[in-house]
């Protein structure tokens, strides 16, 4: 087919969440929204007397939907609401975006309490639940909370506990706020025997390397640069049977094979892959274990295992469509859907566009069927752009798309060319 060069403005739709009122009702209770400024969510709070309880939430997110459902929508949340004052913040929205823009809120739901002045009290919610709140509340008021830990560390700001404790209670974000504080521990008993010590370790690499993550494997980016060595010697210390906080479980393990696929120390990743089918003698539960998927089937992709790889792919396939053995699908299935893009990667730059899309065409069905339209919707138009993968089908979608358009929707203008 003779080669042309497609300028095509793609539209991707987003329901138009601009209605949106200054108050929510979530069963019988109401929530402050976004549409009302912090400045005037603070007004109200001090004339009210209450500490602000902002919950950061988005419509795509299934956690979030089951706290509104589940907890929120519960009425004995109105004791909640008799301690603080409610603020529920919609990322989806221009003004929600704004709110996460200020508070630095990367991921969903996130749960802060801030005081009536506007400073943060406390980030840390473990159990969420009606008495969950109500439990986090009460330690907050008894001085067990972020902002007393921040008092108490001016005071004494060797003291390695609340260095290593302030950590969990700043939430999600301020990452290189975080790192600071561990390394300040460490820098005071560097010992790797030392238990509190220990802590800070393994609490610094698990923060380093999903943040690596996000540089998208690029193992010259100053981040991971900077960190490369420390997080080498943590694992080389810890390594296979010494880790006892974070990342002694299951996501620990998927974190270091997540961090020789970024540094493409694949082998490494094989070895660690390997290792732990000989610890569960060789009968892994492919339920339990796909966390540990997606990095270890790139480590064999690029490590000279990609008939193995094939293998594993075709087995997960398997697993993914069997409703008997797929007990969680809905865990499983979006774990799974990771393990793509890798093997689409690297038969589409090797040209083998056949195998490249026999690949996309299940992550294509996995998506829709998980019900991430967006993100297929995304992939599809990348894969059709860079490497010409159903190009003419990606394409016959989107006039259609854009023939179809009909109600009050925003369209969010991006641009593609597409090779045919």
């Amino acid at each position: 087919m003779k080669k042309r060069w497609l300028l095509l403005v793609i539209f991707l739709l987003v329901l138009n969440l601009a209605g949106r009122e200054k108050i929510e009702k979530i069963g019988s209770i109401e929530w402050y929204t976004e549409q009302n400024s912090f400045e005037e969510i603070k007004g109200i709070a001090q004339k009210e007397n209450k500490p602000i309880l902002a919950v950061f939430s988005a419509t795509w997110c299934g956690p979030c939907q089951y706290l509104k459902k589940n907890v929120f929508n519960d009425p004995k949340f109105k004791k909640v609401q008799q301690k603080a004052l409610l603020l529920y913040i919609e990322q989806t929205t221009r003004e929600g975006r704004e709110y996460c823009r200020k508070f630095n809120v990367r991921a969903y739901p996130t749960i802060h309490v801030y005081a009536k002045e506007g400073h943060l009290l406390d980030a840390w919610l473990v159990d969420r639940s009606v008495n969950g709140f109500l439990n986090w509340f009460q330690k907050i008021d008894a001085g067990n909370s972020y902002y007393a830990l921040s008092k108490q560390l001016k005071k004494t700001p060797n003291n390695r506990r609340i260095l290593i404790e302030i950590v969990n209670r700043i939430g999600h974000g301020h990452v290189k706020e975080k790192i600071g504080y561990l390394k300040r521990a460490i820098a005071l008993n560097k010992d790797f025997k030392d238990p509190l010590s220990q802590q800070a370790y393994e609490k610094l690499i698990n923060l380093i390397i999903p943040n690596a993550y996000s540089t998208r494997g690029n193992k010259s980016d100053p981040f991971i640069k900077e960190n490369i060595g420390l997080v080498n010697q943590v694992i080389q210390a810890y390594y296979p049977d010494e880790f006892k906080h974070e990342m002694a479980s299951d996501w620990g393990k998927s974190l270091l094979l997540n961090w020789f696929r970024i540094i493409e120390n694949y082998k490494q990743g094989i070895k660690i892959f390997e290792d732990y089918r000989k610890q569960q003698k060789e009968n892994l539960d492919l339920g339990r274990d796909i966390l540990l998927f997606p990095s270890a089937l790139t480590c064999m992709l690029h490590g000279g295992k990609t008939e193995e790889a094939d293998k594993w792919m075709q087995l997960l396939y398997e697993y993914s469509n069997n409703s008997e053995l797929n007990k969680n699908p809905k865990r499983f299935n979006y774990s799974f859907s990771r393990c793509y893009p890798p093997f689409i990667e690297y038969f589409a730059k090797q040209k083998k566009n056949g195998k490249a899309e026999d690949y996309a065409g299940q992550f294509y069905d996995l998506l829709k069927q998980i019900g991430l339209k967006r993100l297929y919707a995304s992939q599809s138009i990348t894969y059709a752009n860079k490497y010409g993968l159903f190009a003419e089908k990606t394409l016959k979608e989107i006039n259609e798309k854009i023939n179809g358009l009909k109600g009050t929707l925003r369209a969010n203008h991006l641009q593609y060319k597409i090779q045919i």
